[in-house]
């Protein structure tokens, strides 16, 4: 792959430096055409269109400010590898890329980052899914990689034109896409193609996500976590959500039957009034775990505690003895989130703990039933108010000021449990919901008093 860049001026030194030095060969430029710059000819603009029409190798790129429309209205139709540059792509491209935080700081990707990361060399024929202004710029960093394979551009939207590069653009209708890797480039809040490639039949291709923040940072990796994998196969387990509906009757009751539950948050503060314990523990609001830290270390002689590596994005201190989980916080909504089967790679926000580590950690242990208990779905007004959970002293005073103006999104959160409904239901695990009363209605309700009696611990197997 080499580079003409058509224009000598500011754009085109920005266009130079932007795109790489080795990767532009020549320049084109009507006036100074026979100079020299940095080493590189200055040819006459007609020499380098008879370079770009008469060999795929060469890519012409405009790079004016003033002229960049008749220039490109000179060349359509005669040159298909070509591709306007702007200045501001330098910004929109920063803006599009996926960005993760470290200790922090939020840190920014580039397509020639993530893909260094995969051999394109391998393939025949790629697949790009996602089409915006920085796709010429992916394009480029595929053909540095793979120059010889047969690419396509596909969208979820009818509403693009030819692409600059002279690829046409593909309506996704079926995910029967004829390729051996499909290049996602799209972020999960634009488009739902990662929920239908987990939940739809697709073709057999390979899939590289360039918004996908696991491997990025060998930190996120939590292979200590392997030890949960199946760990209660087969097996049903009670998910302790904190809404006012719970009580500790209900404890008592799971902890005279010896039932599994996997616990959230703040609900260590009932442990003086029942002899019950979790014998999982999770937290993933970074809000939740700063303020008590002390009591974590405590706690994990209780339970095995599982919570979310917000230190990455926070000032919560590690703490000694406690099982991480990297949170990949991305943006979803309209659409659902990503659902996450193995959590040593990270585990996806819903905007509810009970989604974020509590079902993505149940199917990772291969629970067959999960009963959710407690989650009202009702919570109004401010998220520290009495009325929005089971005890009164649930928030300390510490906790009411961090919490200070939190609203609950609950269509994100049934947009999470939607997806956790739909990810069961492909695995053949059943979600309850055995919370008395409230407004959660996306798992199918059963009576929580009626789960005790052995003939129905014996039908459920």
């Amino acid at each position: 792959m080499k580079l003409i860049i058509w224009g000598i001026g500011y754009t085109g030194k920005i266009a130079y430096d932007f795109l790489g030095h080795p990767r532009c060969v020549l320049f084109a430029d009507k006036l100074h055409y026979g100079e020299i710059f940095d080493a590189k000819d200055v040819v006459k603009p007609e020499e380098a269109f008879e370079l770009c029409k008469n060999n795929q190798e060469y890519i012409l790129v405009i790079a004016s400010v003033k002229h960049h429309v008749e220039m490109e209205y000179e060349i359509k139709g005669v040159i298909k590898r070509y591709f306007v540059f702007h200045e501001t792509d330098t910004k929109r491209i920063h803006q599009h890329c996926r960005k993760y935080w470290w200790y922090g700081r939020r840190i920014g990707t580039s397509y020639t980052e993530v893909l260094t990361r995969t051999d394109l060399r391998k393939y025949s024929s790629i697949a790009v899914y996602g089409v915006s202004v920085c796709t010429k710029y992916l394009l480029l960093e595929i053909l540095a990689q793979n120059p010889d394979a047969q690419i396509t551009l596909w969208d979820g939207r009818n509403d693009q034109e030819e692409y600059t590069l002279g690829y046409g653009i593909g309506i996704v209708d079926s995910l029967d896409i004829d390729t051996e890797c499909l290049i996602l480039d799209v972020p999960n809040s634009e488009d739902n193609i990662r929920e239908r490639l987990v939940l739809e039949e697709h073709g057999d291709f390979e899939i590289v996500d360039l918004f996908d923040e696991r491997g990025v940072q060998l930190e996120f990796q939590h292979n200590e976590l392997l030890k949960y994998k199946n760990a209660h196969n087969g097996e049903r387990v009670f998910l302790i959500a904190n809404g006012p509906s719970l009580s500790v009757d209900d404890l008592d009751t799971l902890h005279k039957h010896g039932e599994i539950c996997i616990a959230c948050n703040n609900i260590f503060r009932i442990y003086n009034r029942t002899q019950w314990r979790p014998q999982y523990l999770i937290m993933s609001d970074r809000r939740c775990i700063k303020p008590n830290i002390d009591v974590l270390g405590r706690l994990k002689k209780m339970s095995d505690i599982i919570i979310a590596d917000t230190y990455h994005y926070s000032d919560n201190p590690y703490i000694k003895g406690i099982n991480y989980c990297h949170m990949i916080i991305e943006e979803f909504y309209p659409n659902r989130p990503q659902f996450s089967l193995d959590i040593t790679k990270g585990v996806y926000n819903g905007c509810s703990v009970i989604y974020d580590i509590g079902l993505q950690l149940a199917i990772y242990m291969g629970f067959q039933e999960i009963y959710i208990l407690g989650a009202d779905h009702t919570m109004s007004g401010k998220v520290t108010e009495r009325k929005n959970h089971f005890i009164d002293d649930y928030y300390e005073e510490e906790e009411k000021i961090l919490y200070r103006g939190q609203i609950p999104l609950w269509e994100n959160i049934t947009l999470a449990y939607e997806m956790a409904e739909k990810m069961a239901d492909r695995l053949g695990v059943r979600i309850y919901n055995a919370t008395r009363g409230g407004k959660l209605e996306v798992f199918q309700r059963v009576n929580f008093d009626t789960l005790f009696t052995l003939e129905k611990r014996n039908s459920v197997f």
